[in-house]
């Protein structure tokens, strides 16, 4: 125990004992470990919203559609006009 102004006047240095480095320790583990949840959180957070990127890039895939393609028949005048026609 020390007295209060001395304290506050800087005359007295108060030393970390055990106990003190204990808690600093400690303290320091915490923080640690929050900022190591953070940069996790902030990695989880980047890497889906490159993925919504990317999703939004590749867009819909179309569906390849065959059309049917009809033949028209044509009728006997129109497959040998010009043959008549020079006839």
């Amino acid at each position: 125990e020390l007295q209060c102004n001395k304290v506050r006047e800087n005359q007295v240095s108060i030393e970390c004992d055990t106990t003190c480095k204990e808690m600093k320790r400690k303290a320091s583990e915490i923080k640690e470990a929050e900022a190591k949840a953070a940069y996790e959180e902030e990695k989880r957070r980047q890497q889906a919203e490159l993925e919504a990127f990317e999703n939004r890039l590749k867009g819909r895939r179309k569906k390849n559609r065959k059309r049917d393609e009809v033949a028209v028949e044509l009728s006997p005048w129109q497959k040998h006009k010009y043959y008549l026609l020079s006839v």
